[in-house]
């Protein structure tokens, strides 16, 4: 139809006509009169017509039409003898023939098939509904009509006539006529008197005639009539819709009724435009069956549409009235596409066909590279109808078609009861595996690599992924675990038939590999002047890659570097646009500038200019803009006015449009500013690299470029010193002082904060760092607690340890002054905060963090402190850990006001101390729960806070513990026993340590004070009955003088407590202290029986009672008295009350009586009591209890008469003699 049809493609491996993309029907008008109208169809016709069309495969170019053709012109000869040569052999390349050059991998996507126009876009899902299609009420139409209520108007223009408007009026339907010829076919296929008179009332105007002016009217062909087109006459697949002519008139003339050959016209359609006519039905015949379509009723004002299949018989009614416009296509199907409503294909087939055609063309993201599908839920015959359309389509398709079985292993647990039954549900699954087994073709080929390997997951099948629990087990097996007292154990074995299918064209992706990689690398290797037919074939698969949705910048690359070495303009600009060629082209693999610079010089600056100006416009990266721009100026066609004039925009350009910088963006922006001027960097270059948030690492090397230069940049030192501060002010407030580790995401990196810190010092700018501090603080307020608390840890502790290490040589860094001081003291207290928060506070690490502060760190310290104890963490012994560990850390001239302060603020802790300290006796707390209550021993913490005193020079609080000590609330007289007067012997052995006498005030009164009131308040006048009676009267309960249990027994009851417990015995011996015990010396017992064997529980009368107490109070004294040492010293300490207290201690002695026997009084002698000794440190707190005894040992009876007493002979009492306090009465 066109005389240019036959002009061949400017890139001969690319030439092959491609129908898949929507050709308008029609060009639009020429401009001017006198145009050529068939050069502008010729650039226009659809795939599938009578005459070639320039590749619509390739991007279109960015110069004009002409442009191209002289550059076509100005190739070289072998060029052009080259892809003449391809050219030639591209028809007779046999795909499924082994090559000898190894590129056989190369050749499965040379397709035989057009692509299609209406392709699947969910392939998982249009495949699965054609498997479960419902076939069985599947009746195809022979014909249709549709009528379009809201159709858009095409913009109807015919050459000499003009746009028609619609509906049709009679004077513009009069003139269409008479610009029309008659339909001249008609008189070619009848020769009829009734052909020739259909002719005359029906007129035609061919393609070059006609234009449609409205641009939405092809999209809306495509998606609104296509689309009805494929539904009615079940035609899924088009390759190219054409416009074969405009008929208007009364009739529907005959079109060819050859029968359908593969690749050929499959229907006829005819768009009925908007005219009033009455009449004209259609009746469409085939083998019996008719079909009548009728749109009059609608003509007016709606488009309908009305197609049927080609080559089948078809009679229309004359028009009455009116004139029917309507415009004709072509529709062609893919190579091999049935017609279900006259062949009886199955229209199962039919939809798989569809989407596998679809799959093999589309390779944009998101669509599968493979499918495993299974069958299982499949009747038997649609399980056949499937794998049989599958294998008839998978040769004809080029696809990969296995069936096979999945198998999966399923381990799990299970409940079992005592009987060894098994629960068939399982508990946990705690392993399965999927493995895919026998799986082969139609000709029992399996694949050519291990499917395992495909790692397949359950969940990766269709259509609803392999579940267990809605199938049957083949096989199961139980593992008891009863006998190993574990879990029980159950395998079990599911099976499913399943079909894996893929296209031959994604071999490589379905196997892990990247073909467009492989490819490239290929292209690399090779170093051929021109392309050779190996190289031809790696160019049409990357193109039917790329028209099917994948991209690849290394492919994008590659080819226009092999298209630069071939000198092929036109597959160079087509390679640009298969990846992200301007942001691949400035990394370290893409191109250099020199090569683009060559690309210019080889095919014209003009020719490449725009795709120069992408990449500018594009890369990411400053260096390469900036020396792309140089190396072209210093080009051969450098000095040519226009690339001058281009390069001088582009500069500014670019210098105006910076990019995010890096380190290697540096030496170009410095370059910029020589030739600015160091204004242009403070006022024009910082603020956009400001805005671009530029990364640490540019800013950095940013400042070490403007150091190094000395004379490029500024007039004089202190210009470039003004440059540099500024840069250095921009930097720090655009970066944020906190970051992230590179290789912890979850981990503040201090290095980042120190360098900060270390630049600021480093261009001698120390003040600059209160930008730093300030920003931190901001940053910090901000941020939740446990942000700050990794803050506080993680850069404010390692950037105070640099500050320190900043003091010295060579910053000598003052850390006394603004701004270092305020952040420190900020910082100081935030840690101590932080470190009061935790679960055992580091009171070293809290005094260290305020010690540079000197005494007003005191006073932080002092609040911190202050708040804690008083709070609900703290303990009694906490003030005085805390006051220990202020004197050995905190040292300071006690001269200075530091030392004054942490003297004052020990004194404080130590005093808090002495109040809160448990110090007073307390009996044992029954409630169960108080075992998790800490017990103090009242006499150790009473040391403690007596050598806390002497440790920290706080001597003069010693008065406060005595007072505490002698003045207990309640039971006293517990409180002396356990507390007072021990505390008398370690005060002795204190004062003794530090060279002080213990009749030295006020240790002496104290002493004096507690003795004298123990023994006038609880000691008294001896009782009446002594330990003889006692011994005596415990002397009745023994059944003989040799019985072991009775002398324990014996022994029990002589101590001085009411209530003695006697521990857990067999039957009989518990049965024999029962029957000494009972009815005898008042006593009473009760059976203990929490526990066998039991235990006894003796309470004795006051009779038994007496002598015992008054013995160990006075033992008690004794001690006391003992630990003042020498009788002058006790002598010199009770005064006036020593006769006294000499008497009530030793009452056999005759008053006032002396003992000059100083060497007995500093050693006491025994108790007459055989469980109390005078040498014990402490009294004791309970009565002994009895242990078992062997039976061969022997005891002594505890009735018989201490061994240890002695007869003392009275004295008088003598001036100046020594008292005897220490000695026992019998």
């Amino acid at each position: 139809m066109s005389a240019h049809g036959d002009q061949a493609a400017s890139v001969p491996a690319l030439a092959e006509p491609v129908g898949y993309e929507i050709d308008k029907p029609l060009a639009s008008p020429p401009a001017q009169p006198g145009v050529d109208l068939h050069a502008s169809v010729a650039t226009t016709l659809p795939a599938g017509s009578d005459s070639q069309q320039a590749p619509a495969n390739l991007p279109e170019p960015a110069v004009t039409q002409v442009d191209a053709v002289e550059a076509a012109e100005s190739k070289s000869h072998d060029v052009e003898e080259v892809h003449e040569e391809i050219r030639s052999k591209e028809g007779d390349v046999d795909l499924d023939e082994d090559s000898d050059s190894d590129d056989s991998e190369y050749e499965d996507d040379e397709d035989q098939y057009e692509k299609i126009l209406n392709p699947s876009e969910d392939i998982e899902t249009d495949l699965m509904a054609a498997f479960d299609m419902d076939v069985s009420q599947y009746k195809g139409n022979l014909a249709f009509s549709h009528i379009f209520t809201a159709a858009p108007l095409p913009g109807l223009t015919v050459a000499g006539l003009g746009e028609l408007s619609f509906p049709l009026s009679p004077r513009s339907a009069q003139d269409l006529v008479n610009t029309c010829q008659w339909f001249a076919s008609g008189k070619d296929a009848q020769t009829t008197s009734v052909a020739q008179h259909m002719a005359r009332d029906t007129w035609e105007l061919s393609p070059d005639e006609v234009w449609l002016q409205n641009p939405s009217w092809d999209e809306w062909f495509r998606s609104s009539v296509l689309p009805v087109v494929s539904q009615n006459l079940g035609v899924r697949s088009f390759t190219s819709w054409t416009f074969k002519r405009l008929v208007c008139g009364k009739n529907i003339p005959h079109s060819s009724s050859q029968p359908q050959t593969p690749g050929s016209v499959i229907a006829e359609v005819l768009v009925v435009l908007p005219s009033p006519f009455t009449d004209g039905q259609l009746r469409v015949s085939h083998d019996g069956r008719s079909k009548i379509l009728d749109v009059a009723a609608n003509s007016t004002y709606n488009t309908s549409v009305i197609g049927w299949y080609t080559g089948l018989q078809h009679q229309a009614r004359p028009v009455e009235s009116g004139l029917r416009l309507a415009l004709v296509f072509d529709l062609t199907a893919p190579i091999g596409t049935p017609r279900p409503a006259i062949s009886g294909f199955a229209p199962r087939a039919s939809a798989i066909r569809h989407v596998l055609l679809s799959w093999r063309q589309n390779f944009a993201k998101g669509v599968p590279n493979k499918i495993a599908y299974v069958l299982d839920g499949h009747s038997a015959e649609d399980r056949a109808s499937i794998s049989n359309a599958l294998v008839c389509l998978a040769e004809e398709l080029r696809f990969k078609v296995y069936f096979g079985t999945a198998r999966l292993h399923v381990t799990g647990t299970a409940d079992e009861d005592s009987d060894g039954e098994v629960d068939d549900t399982m508990k946990e699954i705690t392993d399965t595996r999927l493995t895919m087994e026998d799986f082969f073709d139609d000709d029992e080929n399996p694949p050519d690599f291990d499917l395992d390997d495909l790692g397949m997951d359950t969940g990766d099948f269709y259509p609803s992924g392999l579940d267990e629990d809605e199938q049957e087990p083949d096989d199961e097996k139980i593992n008891h675990g009863w006998y190993d007292e574990k879990e029980a154990e159950i395998e079990r074995w599911y099976s499913w038939e399943a079909v894996l299918l893929w296209p031959e064209n994604r071999d490589e992706a379905v196997q892990g590999r990247d073909w467009f990689k492989e490819a490239s690398k290929k292209l690399k290797r090779s170093e051929s002047a021109a392309m050779t037919n190996e190289e031809a074939r790696i160019i049409r698969r990357m193109r039917f890659h790329f028209e099917g949705g994948q991209t690849s910048d290394i492919a994008s690359l590659q080819v226009c570097k092999s298209a630069l070495r071939w000198q092929d303009y036109e597959l160079c600009l087509w390679g640009t646009q298969i990846g992200n060629f301007t942001a691949a082209v400035s990394t370290s693999s893409g191109f250099k500038c020199e090569r683009l610079s060559e690309a210019a010089c080889v095919f014209g600056f003009e020719r490449v200019k725009s795709v120069l100006t992408d990449v500018l416009t594009k890369s990411l990266s400053n260096a390469y803009r900036f020396n792309l721009i140089r190396s072209l100026s210093e080009s051969p066609i450098g000095k040519s006015p226009e690339v001058t004039s281009w390069c001088a925009e582009q500069r500014e350009e670019a210098a105006r449009t910076l990019k995010t910088p890096s380190p290697a963006d540096v030496e170009c922006l410095l370059a910029i500013g020589w030739l600015k001027g160091a204004d242009y960097v403070r006022n024009v270059m910082l603020p956009q690299l400001k805005s671009l948030k530029s990364p640490r690492a540019f800013w950095f090397a940013f400042l070490e470029g403007l150091r190094a230069d000395k004379s490029h940049l500024a007039s004089s030192a202190e210009s470039l010193n003004d440059v540099i501060k500024a840069t250095l002010t921009t930097a720090l407030d655009q970066l944020e002082p906190f970051a992230t580790k590179d290789n912890n995401p979850y981990k503040y990196d201090p290095d980042a904060t120190i360098q900060l810190v270390r630049t600021c010092l480093s261009f001698n700018s120390p003040e600059s760092c209160g930008t730093i501090f300030e920003k931190m603080a901001q940053r910090y307020e901000k941020e939740d607690r446990g942000t700050q608390i990794k803050l506080l840890s993680e850069v404010h502790e390692p950037l105070i340890a640099a500050l320190d290490s900043f003091r010295g040589p060579p910053h000598s860094l003052d850390l006394a002054v603004d701004p270092y001081a305020p952040f420190l003291r900020t910082t100081a207290v935030r840690l101590v905060d932080r470190i009061l928060e935790e679960h055992s506070p580091d009171w070293k690490a809290a005094i260290n963090a305020v010690k540079r502060f000197k005494h007003e760190g005191v006073k932080i310290l002092e609040d911190k402190i202050m708040s804690f104890i008083n709070g609900y963490r703290s303990s009694p012994s906490t003030s005085a850990t805390l006051a220990q560990l202020l004197t050995d850390t905190w040292k300071a001239d006690p001269e200075t006001e530091e030392g004054v302060a942490v003297k004052a603020l020990v004194a404080s802790l130590v005093t808090i101390s002495i109040s809160k300290a448990n110090i007073l006796f307390q009996h044992p707390n029954p409630d169960p729960y108080a075992r998790f209550v800490t017990v103090y021993d009242p006499l150790e913490e009473a040391k403690k806070l007596l050598l806390l005193c002497f440790q920290n020079e706080t001597v003069a609080l010693i008065p406060s513990i005595l007072s505490r000590i002698k003045a207990p609330m309640k039971d006293v007289n517990g409180h002396f026993l356990r507390v007072t007067l021990p505390f008398i012997a370690v005060l002795s052995k204190v004062l003794a340590e530090h060279n002080i006498s213990i009749s030295a005030e006020p240790y002496g009164a104290f002493c004096r004070k507690i003795i004298v009131k123990y023994v006038d308040c609880f000691v008294k006048p001896r009782p009446s009955n002594n330990l003889q009676v006692l011994h005596g009267s415990l002397a009745a309960l023994a059944c003989s003088t040799q019985c072991p249990l009775c002398a324990q027994l014996m022994k029990s009851l002589a101590a001085p407590e009411r209530i003695v417990a006697i521990p857990q015995r067999n039957d009989k011996d518990r049965k024999h202290l029962e029957s000494r015990i009972r009815s005898r010396l008042g006593l009473n017992f009760r059976v203990i029986r929490e526990k066998k064997p039991y235990a006894l529980e003796i309470t004795k009368p006051d009779s038994l009672v007496g002598i015992g107490s008054w013995n160990e109070r006075r033992q008690a004294a004794l001690i006391a008295l003992k630990a003042l040492g020498s009788p002058q010293n006790i002598q010199e300490i009770l005064r006036d009350d020593c006769d006294r207290i000499a008497a009530i201690l030793n009452p056999q002695s005759s008053s006032g009586a002396i003992s000059t026997a100083t060497a007995k009084a500093n050693t006491a002698a025994p108790m007459t009591s055989p469980t109390s000794q005078v040498d014990a440190p402490r009294p004791p707190s309970s009565a002994s209890v009895l242990q078992p005894v062997s039976q061969n040992v022997k005891r002594m009876n505890p009735a018989d008469p201490s061994t240890d007493e002695t007869s003392r002979k009275r004295s008088r009492l003598v001036s100046g003699a020594t008292i005897d306090l220490c000695t026992p009465s019998p």
